[in-house]
């Protein structure tokens, strides 16, 4: 058994130009608990009144990304939450930062000197 818990934004948000005022998650809203469906292998969304709105939880597998579902992520992206079903992403890899190494010499002259004092 698989539990999710999703809380309403405490005031209106907005998607582009859209108001969105509630969540479909699981096929119900979570004000109302009125039937949604959200697109595709989205399992919770955006609700828009009476259409479903940008995609914020996957399922069956897929991963989350710029809020639609894909099978797999692409480059420079690495797959979070492999062990779920639900609740995978996408997420883009961090640019490590340029270091700077110096070799060191590969051989090395040694000179040795030698006096000899005759009396």
């Amino acid at each position: 058994t698989t539990t999710t818990t999703t809380t309403r934004p405490a005031t209106t948000s907005t998607h582009a130009t859209t108001v969105v005022s509630d969540f479909c998650v699981a096929k119900l809203t979570s004000s109302a608990n009125k039937t949604c469906t959200c697109t595709g292998e989205c399992r919770s969304c955006f609700w828009l009144g009476t259409a479903p709105g940008a995609c914020i939880e996957c399922k069956n597998s897929t991963y989350l990304l710029d809020d639609v579902c894909v099978a797999v992520c692409p480059d420079n992206y690495v797959a979070t939450g492999l062990s779920k079903n639900v609740g995978r992403t996408c997420v883009l890899l961090a640019t490590a930062p340029a270091t700077t190494t110096t070799a060191l010499p590969t051989t090395f002259t040694s000179t040795t000197t030698t006096t000899t004092t005759t009396t």
